[in-house]
């Protein structure tokens, strides 16, 4: 089974259902919130040609998509003010991550 963390590494697109829209984009990390101790999802939105930020709690679904990306060379490494505040972007040999994400 392919996880989020394989994902990640090796530059695949997924499509995830959050807020009640499927949203296709290339994740690159993830954060852990400071103050509320969240994981979010770091990814690119190539519709909207901007970073996004998916709390982990709000993502109903997740599927893996044959396209690859060429990574940007530099994501973001905190979320913006008025989101959750978080410490710098994790690698995902940094960060322990359970197994099923």
């Amino acid at each position: 089974m392919i996880t989020l963390k394989m994902a990640i590494a090796a530059e695949r697109a997924v499509s995830i259902y959050w807020k009640g829209a499927r949203h296709e984009v290339e994740p690159y990390g993830i954060l852990h919130a400071k103050t509320t101790q969240a994981l979010v999802l770091v990814a690119w939105v190539p519709l909207q040609n901007q970073w996004e930020f998916f709390r982990f709690a709000e993502i109903r679904g997740l599927e893996f998509l044959a396209r690859t990306f060429t990574r940007r060379p530099e994501p973001p490494r905190m979320v913006p003010r008025g989101r959750t505040t978080a410490t710098a972007l994790a690698t995902t040999k940094q960060l322990m991550i359970p197994e099923s994400i």
